[in-house]
């Protein structure tokens, strides 16, 4: 099952190492233009229908990249299909011996992990087990612990906001320095939003957010900055807003430096033609493309990293 980001949820990763088994998969969710014949696509569905699919699953998938506790993994167990789960504590010790676990790697891990578990002879689900989680994942279990969480004590503790370091054109005249602020605008009462400013000459500004310079030493793209400042804010979150060719010259700046990427990397990348390289931007942990034809443009590219499209208020049906 899925939202609207199979990559965060190895949908893909699914259906590829079910094809290669010559196997079926039933997909639950809004589905995806690169599913193949061997999906069973389902959208909206009755309580009594989806324990009927689940029950002939051999499998039930529970990987998800962003969330914790995987209601279609406990569900699909209660109904006889083995879970399969990325190999993280928190699914050990919810799941135990219940689940088939596979690596959170690259694509291509997970796929080969799960063409394994396919591959083999399938671990039938026991009564015994079947008895077992349906205490462990009671409606009075699980509401139960809840309230317990829940109680309110004296201490409150609000909260740190975490830290995003935005680099891309900003306090100019241009159309990436309008999706900057426009972006800004709804990002910067979560996060400790800092940009750093391409084609910013440092001149006073009304933005309600810090905003640096990028020009540094003949470099305009701050990539010669960048080090600096994660070492300084020490940012949870990068997001480079670029063309793709000019990715490789902040990672290259990162690497001469020795400074790390921040915990999670992002690109919002330009794709405005054919030929992209898109190998350029395997080392961030997520791109977001402004059309079906960028994110596309980009993985026939060669980038094989998780991706979305978020178009900038045009009709994706049309372009």
């Amino acid at each position: 099952t899925s939202g609207y980001v199979p990559e965060s949820e190895a949908v893909l990763e699914c259906h590829e190492a079910v094809r290669r088994v010559n196997g079926h998969m039933i997909h639950l969710g809004p589905g995806d233009a690169r599913f193949s014949s061997s999906v069973h696509q389902v959208l909206g569905i009755t309580d009594y229908n989806l324990a009927q699919l689940y029950s002939r699953c051999e499998y039930v998938a529970g990987l998800r990249r962003g969330e914790g506790f995987e209601l279609p993994a406990a569900e699909g167990l209660l109904c006889g299909a083995r879970p399969v789960m990325f190999d993280a504590p928190h699914y050990r010790r919810w799941f135990g011996e219940w689940a088939e676990y596979v690596p959170e790697g690259s694509y291509a891990e997970v796929v080969d992990a799960l063409e394994a578990i396919f591959r083999k002879p399938r671990r039938a689900v026991t009564k015994e087990e079947l008895q077992d989680a349906r205490q462990t994942f009671s409606w009075e279990s699980i509401v139960h612990g809840f309230w317990q969480k829940a109680l309110p004590t004296e201490l409150t503790i609000t909260p740190r906001k975490k830290v995003m370091l935005w680099v891309g054109d900003a306090v100019a005249s241009t159309g990436f320095s309008r999706c900057t602020h426009k972006i800004a605008e709804r990002l910067h009462p979560e996060y400790d939003l800092h940009v750093l400013g391409v084609n910013y000459n440092g001149d006073p500004h009304s933005y309600p957010y810090k905003i640096y310079p990028a020009i540094f030493g003949g470099d305009f793209l701050g990539a010669n900055r960048l080090p600096g400042l994660i070492k300084d804010l020490q940012p949870d979150i990068l997001v480079l807003q670029t063309d793709p060719w000019h990715v490789p010259t902040y990672i290259g700046s990162l690497k001469q430096h020795e400074v790390p990427l921040p915990p999670l990397s992002a690109g919002i990348i330009a794709v405005d033609g054919k030929n992209c390289r898109g190998d350029f931007l395997n080392d961030l942990d997520l791109c977001v493309f402004w059309t079906n034809f960028g994110e596309k443009e980009a993985r026939l590219g060669g980038y094989n990293h998780t991706s979305c499209v978020i178009p900038l208020g045009v009709d994706l049906t049309i372009y």
